[in-house]
Order: C-alpha cells, then sequence, then structure tokens
C-alpha cells in the first residue's frame, strides 16, 4: 500500500506538472490570435495578484519547497500574459490596467501594519497575506466568467488553460493533505492551520474553473450544431 508520504510527493508532482503547462497554451492562443479580446482584465490582474501575494506567503510561512518554487513560476507566466495583454491591445489597455492595478493594490494591499509590533513578525504577516491571496483567488475567476456570459462566448480563452489549472488545484490540495495525513496528530492541528488558506484558495476555485467548462459546453454546443445544419 502506498504510503501518506509517497501519495503527497506524486500529487505535488502532478500539481508541478500541471501547473508548468497550464499558462502556456494561452500563451499560445495569444500570439495565434495576436489578440487577447477574450480575455478578462481583471481576471489576469487578479491573478496576478493572487500569484504574487501566494509567493510572499509562502515565503514568510516557511511552506513546503514545491508551493514555493510553483509560485514563483506563477509569477514569471503571469508576467507574460500581462505583457501579451498590453502588447495586442495598445497605450489604452497600458492606462486602465495601471489605473485597475492601483485599485487592487489599495484594496488588498495595506500600507502599513495596524500593530507596529506584530509587524515585525514575518510569520504573522505571512498569514495574514495568505488569507488575502485566498480571497483573490476565489474572486479572480468571476470577471472572466461574467465576461463569457455577456459575449456568450468563450472565444479566445483556450481550454487547456482550464483543465490544466482546475487539475493544479485539485492535486494541489490533496498534496498538501496527504502531508498533514503524514504527520502525527500533535503537529497535524498546527500544520492545518497554517496551510488552511492555501487548501481553500485552490479547491475553492476548482469550483470555478468546473463553471468554465459549464460556459463552454453551454456556448459551444449551439454554434457546432449551427455549422452542421448550415453544411
Amino acid at each position: 500500500m502506498i504510503s501518506l508520504d509517497v501519495l503527497a510527493t506524486v500529487l505535488s508532482v502532478m500539481s508541478t506538472v500541471c501547473w508548468i503547462m497550464a499558462q502556456a497554451p494561452q500563451q499560445f492562443e495569444n500570439y495565434k490570435n495576436k489578440s487577447t479580446d477574450g480575455i478578462s482584465p481583471q481576471f489576469l490582474v487578479l491573478w496576478f495578484f493572487g500569484d504574487l501575494t501566494s509567493f510572499v506567503g509562502c515565503y514568510l510561512t516557511d511552506q513546503l519547497p514545491f508551493q514555493l518554487y510553483l509560485s514563483s513560476y506563477f509569477l514569471f507566466n503571469d508576467v507574460v500574459l500581462l505583457y501579451q495583454f498590453l502588447h495586442y491591445g495598445g497605450r489604452l489597455r497600458v492606462h486602465s490596467l495601471a489605473a485597475m492595478l492601483q485599485l487592487i493594490w489599495s484594496r488588498f494591499v495595506p500600507v502599513r501594519a495596524a500593530d507596529p509590533v506584530a509587524s515585525t513578525k514575518h510569520t504573522s504577516i505571512g498569514t495574514a497575506v495568505a488569507w488575502c491571496c485566498t480571497f483573490i483567488y476565489l474572486a479572480s475567476r468571476i470577471p472572466q466568467l461574467v465576461k463569457n456570459y455577456h459575449r456568450k462566448s468563450v472565444q479566445g480563452i483556450s481550454p487547456l488553460l482550464f483543465a490544466f489549472a482546475l487539475m493544479g488545484n485539485l492535486t494541489y490540495s490533496l498534496s498538501i493533505v496527504c502531508n498533514a495525513g503524514a504527520l502525527t496528530p500533535d503537529t497535524r492541528a498546527v500544520f492545518l492551520k497554517t496551510e488552511l488558506p492555501y487548501i481553500l484558495g485552490s479547491s475553492g476555485t476548482v469550483l470555478f474553473d468546473i463553471l468554465y467548462f459549464y460556459q463552454r459546453w453551454l456556448y459551444v454546443r449551439p454554434h457546432t450544431y449551427m455549422v452542421l445544419v448550415e453544411e
């Protein structure tokens, strides 16, 4: 029988592979179309801030190594997607994106800590940042789902982006849970308390990824049917 340690390692490797592959199809889709019109800018910005706060939270709270490595890689891919969004959209998008970044930064990232003494404690700050990351991740998919709903289309969005994201988030959460299961009862509760925002942030987005595939089924099917009838 496979031990929880081995299972956790396998799941973390699977999550890493999924996330390495996740954004590449969308980057290629943007390059092929020379357009990012199908992508919600709020989706990109929220995803970027989610990955940024995830990286900071992982670093300050000494999370598992694979979590820190993934966070770094996410940020690189986010920058590539943001560059494509600006490159194919022109100067107007630069101003709108800058305004959006400033708004989200002011809403989610405090200028100073409320307690000067507590601000020196990395773990406390890291925990606060981790929970901030969770809420950003949970909100990140909503703008894209709303955009798809209004235009009744998922054109311009690579399904592989959401497929790999769904599998990456699922295996990421399961890996953390398996790591917790391999610990002694005394340390398990503390570990899960520290990991809770990461578990909720990754597993919670799975529901939104499933909603994207429902939209794809809903909006692509009538179009396919119409094409077949015309032929």
